[in-house]
């Protein structure tokens, strides 16, 4: 977590780029799971260092680490599996000619949903600062409606805050 804290500084995106970058690079070789079992206490304390919710990270980490799988013919079990069976219909697959299908799909793959948790972390900043202002709207609304004194306003900011959080 030093190092990587070292390298990214506090650059959120660049923290979650190396993540996914790492992880694709290591999955691609190694099984997934004991990879993700390593990293999760680094990513979970770069993510404190810098201040975040560990989620961000955990994400890059899944991401990563699921996707990079497809990189090389052993990277995941299913491609193992697919090698197999090529073979048994008489079709070698060397590993450069898994690659050269294998990495492309990677990057495109592992490009789409870094964009999609990139765009939903995005949109839910939005949407938690417009909440805010609502939520500051309503209380004062009410406030003024009926001339609210410290009781009246703690009362009007929990029926905003109920009316706020349900689905």
């Amino acid at each position: 977590a030093a190092l990587l804290k070292g390298f990214v500084g506090d650059n959120v995106l660049l923290g979650f780029l190396v993540i996914i970058g790492v992880s694709v690079l290591i999955s691609g070789f190694v099984d997934n799971v004991p990879y993700i079992i390593v990293m999760l206490p680094v990513a979970a304390t770069l993510a404190s260092h810098m201040g975040l919710k560990a989620e961000l990270y955990m994400f890059a980490l899944l991401i990563g680490s699921c996707l990079g799988g497809n990189l090389t013919p052993f990277g995941a079990s299913a491609n193992v599996v697919a090698v197999g069976l090529l073979k048994k219909e008489g079709k070698l697959t060397s590993f450069l000619s898994w690659c050269r299908i294998g990495v492309p799909f990677t990057v495109l793959t592992t490009a789409s949903a870094a964009a999609v948790v990139a765009a939903v972390r995005s949109a839910a900043a939005c949407l938690a600062g417009a909440i805010r202002e609502v939520d500051r709207a309503v209380r004062g609304w009410v406030c003024a409606g009926v001339g609210c004194g410290p009781g009246r306003a703690r009362m009007a900011a929990a029926a905003a805050e109920h009316w706020l959080s349900s689905p």
